[in-house]
């Protein structure tokens, strides 16, 4: 016997919509919410917001990561230069 999966309501676009729009992504952050997240707090410190942002799409387009390498190597890079240069200052402070 045939497993039966009901029909499901097929979303319809409207007449006049640019289809060709980029719509929201889920999992990709909202920066006009997000001034009281801790996260992105610490993640604009760092500089690399835009890296991130790039390494979370090719993630949402692929749900591959080892399709995303270019993305993680840049981000993984800008993330350990701002330790070193952290890193550095702190010797001067501390």
């Amino acid at each position: 016997m045939e497993d039966h999966i009901p029909n499901q309501a097929c979303p319809l676009t409207p007449i006049g919509a640019d289809v060709h729009a980029r719509q929201p992504r889920i999992g990709v952050r909202d920066h006009s919410q997000s001034e009281d997240d801790p996260y992105e707090a610490a993640l604009d410190k760092t500089g690399c917001n835009e890296l991130n942002e790039a390494l979370l799409e090719c993630y949402y387009d692929h749900k591959d990561w080892r399709k995303c390498q270019p993305e993680v190597l840049a981000f993984k890079t800008c993330f350990e230069a701002y330790q070193r240069n952290a890193n550095r200052n702190s010797e001067f402070t501390g």
